[in-house]
């Protein structure tokens, strides 16, 4: 048996302390998640992250009168600031520089504040600035660079391997799943 999760957290903790544009970030205050994708095509979303804050870190806002937050998620003593969703099969049926690409990109989205909001670029494309493909283009000197000194470290032999061959060499394939957190009013 496999928990996808822990392996995903151990690499992101990895990621954090190795990549000084992650420095900010406390892989304590995320939480990663399995979640299914309705079909094995490549096509689709690979990976979600939800902050549990609004612009600013504010833990709530008013709306047409009304105030809204997020619901406050602990896990014993660990206050979550982000949950991160990796959809399965279709993230681990990725090639392994597409798995890093992804990862690299879900954090990237978090606020250099970490104060549970997300990055935000100027404009109505707040969450990826004026081109997807540019947001991505950051990373991939930072992808390279990761690659170039970690390549061999057996931590990432997880993103290796596609999702038949973890469950060839695993049997049962487990995550921490997690509703998604949905906005809700404060009375």
């Amino acid at each position: 048996m496999i928990d996808v999760t822990d392996c995903l957290q151990e690499i992101t903790e990895h990621v954090c302390r190795n990549v000084g544009e992650f420095s900010h970030i406390d892989p304590q205050a995320l939480l990663l998640c399995f979640a299914k994708s309705r079909k094995r095509s490549l096509r689709g979303v690979y990976a979600k992250i939800f902050p549990t804050r609004f612009p600013g870190g504010k833990a709530s806002i008013k709306h047409r009168g009304r105030e809204f937050a997020y619901p406050t998620i602990e896990i014993g003593e660990r206050r979550i600031l982000y949950v991160l969703y990796f959809y399965f099969p279709r993230f681990q049926n990725l090639r392994f520089e597409t798995k890093l690409l992804t990862l690299f990109h879900e954090l990237y989205h978090i606020s250099p504040e970490f104060d549970g909001d997300i990055r935000r670029f100027p404009g109505k494309n707040y969450a990826h600035g004026h081109s997807r493909r540019a947001f991505d283009e950051r990373l991939k000197a930072m992808i390279d660079g990761y690659i170039s000194r970690f390549a061999d470290e057996e931590i990432l032999d997880f993103l290796r391997m596609d999702f038949d061959q973890l469950r060839e060499r695993y049997g049962r394939i487990t995550g921490t799943t997690m509703k998604m957190p949905r906005v809700h009013a404060v009375v």
